[in-house]
């Protein structure tokens, strides 16, 4: 995940999605399966009909996309602060302080779950291998054997209560059908009940079609005839010297049952509010885990910056959930640099920094969460003696790398000083000083990138036509890539991390083996590169800008080593010409394509369709590049006049940036 990077030759990797809200907020897990129709999903600001190009008999389809798009977009509403605190990490409300997970308990339950679950699915072998792995057989064989007597203690009580219905329902579970003489049993009770109130066709009936069945397994072969013989008596007892009354007989076959079961030594319990069961009440596993989950969905609906009016189905698990947002509107402006400012990104470990890189040889650190009527924050890096032309921070920690000018690359570790922009609400923070410098490269640096998953990896490239992969702790350069023909102006990593991808200045995109240095493909007449992105979600869309206007969207399973390979999209409207470099990327979410423009404008299209959906700016000077913010739902975009501008969604406000209400 990067954020844009404007300039001459940087590059642009912005993060994703937008966030959600939900309306007022419903108690309880929320409605996460509800809902099928995928509004919600969009919440934009603008975008003229049609756009992006596309002639002919395209035109109505990409305004229906367009229509489609602006439509979905009026699903979000901007919720103030709710007080529930912003999403992201696993700090901030929720977090470890609610749960202490080396609480031997919590961690049983959570094994339970995992199992019920797992068994509820149908991986019964699964559950058991990881019940016994977890030693909760002993548990699970209480619950059993609890589950065994209070079944045994329903059947009693309907014998003897002569509720023969339910007595039946129980007869024909497995565990009874195998009990042939307790069955039998049943059956010439019910039998001699109905001879005893003298209702004799119905014991006919009964004798014929349930105890006849039974003749030849009984011991006595004269019993049979005794129980018909029995339709012809005043009396049972006249057969049946042992019938004292229908009470007594059914005492007797619910103690047979009992002695069956060998359930007589289980202690008797009452029907009272104490006779209460320990396992399906507060401990049953079943289904609470997808209930947690649903409420962890809806807790990240309510406490973000904006809510779907219509709940979608959440399609992922695995990331926050966020409701798409489109801005509509100008926001704020940070005032600082003295020159142009051709990178932005805001920081993956804390994404309320927003950092920009200018040609007034400066980084500045803003916090877009203070409020817009508070003096703007800044922390100013200072260290560089040329321009900034691309920007990057791990994804795990407060480092920033920043490309120059003047040949290198430096590192800034700002994890003491970002309390501190938090906190205080000044108009400018005490400096910073770079922490390394990593020099090697022999001319303007144009693009550097943190490894998406090691903080410690970091690759650069510039005018002298390499690719430099360093380790940042200890400050050495481990491989370089030689291949390009021209300056290499972009960078990019494989979904996998395994695979760095360059893009040049020669019209080629190279794709370079970490481990073993080799160029393993390359895509060539692709154009003079400004830009690359690749999409995160599945890894093989990748996005390229080059200057003249072209922003392209390629299939990497369909690219065809060191040939001309098809455009899956091409994206229009906006202008990258031979004199600056613009910056384009995925985002705010994979479903959408972003771009600056030597125009003014900040350009989104729709990915699949290629029409465009928003334009944002208007402020005639050049948007070098844009980037997303997840969790505040902003776009951020730098320009030629110095101003770093964030853009955000207004419900009060026509979809479509700059139109007014009529």
């Amino acid at each position: 995940q990067r954020a844009a990077t404007p300039g001459v030759e940087g590059r642009d990797f912005p993060a994703a999605a937008g966030a959600p809200k939900s309306p007022n907020g419903t108690s309880g897990g929320m409605s996460t399966h509800s809902h099928g129709n995928g509004s919600g999903q969009y919440t934009t600001g603008n975008g003229s009909g049609g756009g992006g190009g596309g002639g002919g008999g395209k035109r109505s389809d990409l305004s229906d996309a367009t229509k489609n798009c602006h439509d979905q977009a009026k699903n979000a509403s901007f919720v103030h602060n709710t007080g529930l605190g912003g999403m992201g990490g696993t700090g901030g409300l929720g977090g470890k302080a609610f749960v202490d997970w080396e609480d031997p308990k919590i961690k049983e339950e959570v094994l339970r779950m995992i199992a019920s679950y797992l068994q509820e699915e149908g991986y019964v072998a699964s559950s058991m291998m990881l019940m016994d792995e977890a030693n909760l057989r002993r548990s699970e064989v209480k619950k059993a054997e609890y589950d065994q007597h209070q079944w045994s203690k329903k059947v009693k009580k309907a014998i003897i209560d002569g509720d023969w219905v339910e007595v039946e329902k129980f007869c024909n579970k497995s565990s009874i059908k195998s009990m042939k003489n307790f069955l039998y049993c049943v059956y010439k009770q019910q039998y001699l009940e109905l001879v005893d109130r003298q209702e004799y066709q119905k014991a006919f009936t009964y004798l014929t079609k349930k105890l006849k069945q039974y003749e030849k397994t009984r011991s006595d072969p004269e019993e049979f005839k005794d129980l018909c013989y029995l339709l012809t008596c005043r009396s049972i007892s006249d057969v049946d010297k042992d019938w004292d009354n229908i009470t007594a007989a059914r005492q007797r076959l619910a103690a047979m049952f009992n002695s069956l079961l060998a359930d007589s030594e289980v202690p008797a319990e009452t029907d009272s509010a104490g006779d209460r069961d320990p396992w399906h009440t507060e401990s049953d596993p079943s289904g609470r885990l997808l209930k947690l989950i649903e409420q962890a969905v809806e807790y990240q609906i309510r406490s973000s910056s904006y809510q779907p009016i219509v709940r979608p189905p959440a399609t992922s698990l695995l990331r926050d959930y966020h409701c798409f947002v489109l801005p509509n509107a100008l926001r704020r402006e940070y005032k600082g640099h003295s020159s142009n400012v051709k990178s932005i990104t805001f920081m993956n470990n804390n994404p309320s920094c927003l950092v920009s890189g200018s040609s007034d040889q400066t980084l500045r650190i803003w916090n877009v969460s203070q409020p817009d009527d508070s003096a703007a924050s800044s922390l100013i890096l200072r260290g560089h003696t040329s321009r900034i032309w691309d920007l990057s921070t791990a994804a795990t920690s407060d480092l920033i790398a920043s490309a120059s000018g003047d040949a290198s690359i430096k590192i800034w570790n700002v994890e003491s000083y970002l309390p501190s922009l938090m906190m205080e609400p000044q108009s400018e923070q005490s400096e910073v000083e770079a922490t390394a410098t990593l020099v090697g490269h022999k001319g303007d640096v144009y693009a550097c990138s943190f490894h998406p998953e090691r903080d410690t990896v970091l690759a650069s490239a510039g005018y002298d036509k390499t690719v430099r992969l360093w380790d940042v702790e200890t400050l050495k350069e481990t491989r370089t890539f030689y291949g390009h023909t021209g300056s290499v102006t972009s960078l990019a990593y494989s979904a996998q991390g395994n695979l760095i991808i360059s893009g040049s200045k020669d019209n080629s995109v190279r794709f370079w083996d970490i481990v073993s240095g080799l160029l393993v493909n390359s895509m060539d007449n692709v154009g003079e590169v400004t830009s690359l992105d690749i999409s995160s979600s599945n890894g093989y869309h990748l996005l390229t800008a080059s200057k003249g206007n072209s922003n392209r969207l390629w299939d990497l399973r369909k690219i065809s080593s060191g040939g001309s390979s098809k455009a899956l999209r091409l994206y229009k409207g906006n202008q990258n010409t031979f004199t600056n470099f613009i910056r384009v990327a995925l985002g705010p979410c994979p479903t959408l394509v972003m771009s600056g423009s030597e125009d003014g404008y900040c350009y989104l299209w729709d990915r699949m369709s290629g029409c465009r959906v928003q334009r944002l700016g208007g402020y005639n000077s050049i948007i070098y590049s844009a980037t997303w913010s997840q969790r505040h739902s902003l776009i951020a975009t730098s320009s030629h006049d110095g101003i770093v501008r964030t853009w955000w969604y207004d419900e009060k406000l026509p979809i479509e940036f700059g139109a007014h209400p009529h």
